[in-house]
């Protein structure tokens, strides 16, 4: 929020991998439904909400509903209640809510022989902070 009365609020859509996804938004409790483009982002005018009657003249969105890949996100937007009108939210979306285990996604450094890993603990590994490659 770094101007008081933006006319245009900019929506981003990730997943845990950091990649843009698409998503459809209701805004409010109502039906209409804003869809992201390929770049997993919606551009929504404030004046057009309130033309929409989706907001009253110059109030705030009070909730987001957000779906995808058939799963439901609601937002829990309350600690935003006395806050400015946002210019732009990110939302990062947890792919695997529901699912019995997360799949992760890890680059590490290979220099010859020896993978460096750096988020693992050196317990977990027996060695510093490399795992050797075994032929």
């Amino acid at each position: 929020c770094w101007q008081d009365n933006p006319d245009t609020l900019l929506l981003t859509f990730k997943n845990l991998y950091k990649i843009s996804i698409n998503v459809k938004v209701t805004i409010n409790s109502t039906n209409k439904e804003f869809k992201t483009n390929s770049l997993g982002q919606i551009y929504i005018s404030y004046a057009e909400l309130e033309q929409m009657k989706i907001i009253k003249d110059g109030d705030k969105i009070r909730e987001f509903k957000i779906t995808y890949d058939n799963k439901v996100f609601i937002p829990d937007m309350k600690p935003y209640k006395d806050s400015r009108k946002p210019d732009r939210i990110d939302f990062t979306l947890n792919q695997f809510i529901g699912e019995q285990f997360a799949i992760l996604k890890r680059q590490y450094l290979i220099k010859n022989d020896t993978i460096f890993v750096n988020d693992i603990s050196r317990k977990l590994i027996g060695s510093d902070d490399k795992l050797f490659k075994n032929k």
